[in-house]
């Protein structure tokens, strides 16, 4: 008889032939596929760490079972550890620290860059830091109701933190201070223009208010204009042009020219060249 066959002269089953057997007959319950599980309280734990009493069989855990479990279990080694448990422990031991006796408060850390402006922007809002910082990173702490800024171990500012608001500046007091507005000095030609009529002043003034800078390129022109043309249409003119807002010195000059028609190269009608 072939050893390849059994007492009947039938071919043996493989092992995966047995398997496919026992998948078709529904003997084997079926694997877990990705989905949803609803598992009843308690069916499935977490492992729980915590210091707690073991209790067997409604007794607590007695010196015997102690003793297994530091000779025996403990001393047996892991695969996950590479190692016993207690042999993990001793190498761990030295770094262990003792938990401290307040709970610190819960905080999130976050670097930022300080802006051209001096300010730091955190959760869609800016909280103002003193412009020396400007352009450095700074390490943002963020506690419940307040906000820590440190450079390392230097703390630079504190906030209160703002929630639930967008686009809103935080600023304490010294950290930007308002810069004090310098008078700005009139050029020459204001100088130039001004104390010979007040419909004059007026209009210069208004000129350099709404000009950019100091104003001296418009005013400059304007000086032109009262040199070159005769003081009554010149002045009819800016009156009207201070009247109506009008700084367009172009259709000033027009303006000008319209007040002065007829009065440059008057010829009497007698007069001939004969």
């Amino acid at each position: 008889m072939s050893a390849l066959s059994n007492s009947r002269g039938t071919r043996p089953r493989s092992r995966l032939q047995h398997t496919d057997w026992i998948r078709e007959a529904g003997l084997r319950s079926p694997p877990k596929r990705a989905g949803e599980y609803v598992f009843a309280p308690g069916q499935e734990m977490q492992h729980d760490t915590s210091p707690h009493r073991v209790t067997l069989a409604g007794k607590p855990l007695n010196q015997q079972a102690r003793a297994w479990c530091e000779k025996v279990a403990n001393a047996k080694p892991k695969r996950v550890l590479g190692m016993a448990p207690s042999a993990a422990y001793a190498v761990e031991r030295p770094c262990l620290q003792p938990l401290p006796a307040v709970l610190p408060p819960v905080y999130q850390v976050a670097e930022r860059v300080v802006d051209l402006y001096g300010f730091v922007s955190i959760e869609t809002n800016r909280y103002s830091v003193p412009e020396r910082w400007v352009g450095k990173t700074l390490t943002v702490y963020l506690y419940s109701s307040e906000l820590r800024i440190c450079a390392r171990e230097q703390l630079v500012a504190v906030h209160p933190r703002l929630i639930g608001v967008r686009e809103t500046k935080q600023k304490l007091p010294g950290h930007h201070p308002t810069p004090q507005r310098r008078d700005r000095t009139l050029p020459p030609e204001a100088t130039l223009l001004q104390g010979h009529h007040p419909v004059l002043d007026a209009y210069v003034a208004a000129l350099v208010k709404q000009a950019h800078g100091r104003g001296v390129r418009p005013l400059r022109r304007l000086l032109g204009f009262r040199r070159s043309y005769p003081e009554s249409p010149f002045l009819a003119a800016v009156a009207q042009a201070l009247q109506f807002g009008l700084f367009d010195l172009g259709r000033l000059e027009a303006m000008i020219l319209q007040q002065v028609a007829g009065d440059f190269f008057h010829l009497d009608e007698g007069d001939d060249d004969a």
